[in-house]
């Protein structure tokens, strides 16, 4: 998937929230992923610059799922992320085994001060 957006807006949850509901599933698989948003606002807060990039990929025959690049970025601060998602076999979708993942993640967080980054 890849996707370029000027402005995003996530309104306030409803009652009727269907995305919730959707969002709650776990998904069999994840796509790979090219993002751009340049202004994300979640309920009423401006978030600032995000930037998500992602891609499938299989080793010794498991899917591993790898988030290359998780920016999130405003006048006050910054994260980045980067992540690995290693999926069993036994996540096949045929399978009645649990699912199971190993995932390693590595946060950045900086502040910005008036004088520039802390």
């Amino acid at each position: 998937m890849q996707a370029r957006f000027a402005k995003v807006v996530i309104p306030e949850k409803t009652e009727d929230d269907l995305i919730g509901k959707v969002v709650r599933k776990p998904p069999r698989n994840m796509p790979s992923i090219d993002l751009i948003v340049n202004e994300l606002v979640y309920r009423n807060r401006d978030l600032g610059r995000l930037e998500v990039d992602a891609h499938n990929d299989f080793v010794t025959d498991d899917p591993v799922w790898t988030l290359d690049k998780f920016e999130l970025a405003n006048d006050n601060a910054a994260l980045s992320a980067n992540a690995t998602c290693r999926a069993r076999r036994s996540c096949a979708p045929r399978s009645r085994k649990p699912c199971r993942t190993t995932p390693t993640t590595t946060f950045r967080a900086a502040r910005r001060s008036t004088s520039g980054w802390m």
